[in-house]
């Protein structure tokens, strides 16, 4: 009789949370301790992991050459419009990096920024089943006035964040870029930048039965 395996390899579960993020003294999230005063905006949200994300656990676990297979940022996307993103996109888990290629062609008020983790730190979801920690908690924030296809990142700009993606950059060219996870905001929970402050993302992933 052949024994069933049991498989963790579909159990990754995420969630993102966006903060407001004010240049001053410091803050400790998840363990790390971090530059400004995050003030957390809205509750956590979900998110889809795309296809790609099976080629990266692939590479992590052979420790494949050829490039730095962990996450190592997030892609922002900001709106311009002056209103909320309504309805939000529809994510298409085959589409990644081509998606955001796209971006700015599908509504020229669209953009992303692209931008490289602050910080990131492990956890546990249950102590008795994984004392060694089973979360990796992901840290960033906006960074710059530019997006990736031209359009300005700022409050002048009426720019406002309302979803990202969860990165693996593979090497210094961002077109070798993997997308783990995308996500998106609901209208009322998209956060608008303000002058002298930052927009901050937290994304957790847990790895549980």
């Amino acid at each position: 009789m052949t024994k069933s395996v049991k498989s963790f390899t579909k159990s990754a579960a995420g969630r993102v949370r966006l903060f407001q993020v004010r240049p001053e003294q410091h803050t400790e999230l998840f363990g790390a301790k971090i530059s400004g005063i995050w003030f957390p905006v809205g509750n956590w949200h979900g998110n889809d992991e795309i296809v790609d994300s099976a080629v990266i656990m692939q590479k992590l676990l052979r420790n494949a050459e050829g490039g730095k297979w962990f996450i190592g940022g997030m892609y922002i996307e900001f709106d311009n419009s002056g209103s909320p993103v309504d309805p939000v996109p529809t994510i298409n888990v085959e589409e990644g990096l081509e998606y955001y290629n796209a971006l700015n062609s599908g509504d020229p008020n669209r953009d992303y920024l692209r931008v490289g983790l602050i910080a990131s730190a492990e956890s546990v979801s249950d102590e008795s089943k994984y004392p060694l920690g089973n979360v990796c908690s992901f840290i960033t924030q906006t960074v710059g006035s530019t997006g990736v296809h031209g359009n300005a990142f700022s409050a002048a700009a009426n720019s406002a964040v309302y979803g990202g993606a969860l990165v693996s950059f593979v090497n210094s060219e961002a077109e070798n870029d993997l997308v783990w996870s995308r996500f998106y905001l609901p209208p009322a929970s998209q956060v608008n930048k303000v002058v002298s402050s930052q927009v901050g993302l937290t994304w957790q992933v847990s790895f549980t039965e």
